[in-house]
């Protein structure tokens, strides 16, 4: 969640990193009508980015409490470990990225706002799941998020 308003250009990692106010993990539930991941620029625009819904965890912390680029995730999915990664397979680091899209959108003329939740991009690879499934994702540091399709409400 940021802090304050962060806009391009030239935001570096550092400056993106000193706007937000706490990270916390995330899960988020795409939404695509595409097979397998298969689509061009147009298509993933048209599509809303594949966006569904996330979910944030129990977990929110200032950003300079941990190593972003350190903190690790298990993905599970109905009780097996199907991915795992850390930070920093987001750009190196999620700050990296958090700049990039202040960048993008100050080129643009438009900016990242105060109290706004950013999404920086996925630790893991998206997976799929039935219906049913119980996803989990576990945060070395930021708490497990557990969507549990069987039952009517998330833990």
């Amino acid at each position: 969640m940021l802090g304050s308003r962060l806009a391009g250009p030239g935001v570096t990692a550092a400056s993106a990193l000193a706007a937000v106010r706490t990270v916390c993990g995330g899960l988020e539930v795409i939404d695509s009508r595409y097979a397998d991941f298969r689509f061009r620029l147009p298509d993933v625009v048209a599509d809303n980015a594949s966006s569904g819904a996330y979910v944030t965890g129990p977990v929110a912390v200032p950003p300079d409490w941990l190593d972003l680029s350190l903190e690790a995730c298990l993905l599970e999915v109905d009780g097996r470990i199907v991915d795992s990664a850390t930070g920093a397979a987001v750009q190196g680091h999620p700050a990296e990225a958090l700049a990039l899209a202040a960048n993008v959108l100050g080129a643009r003329g438009l900016a990242l706002e105060a109290g706004w939740i950013v999404l920086t991009g996925g630790l893991t690879d998206a997976v799929s799941a039935e219906p049913g499934s119980k996803i989990a994702a576990h945060f070395s540091h930021l708490g497990s998020i557990v969507l549990d399709g069987g039952s009517d409400a998330a833990g």
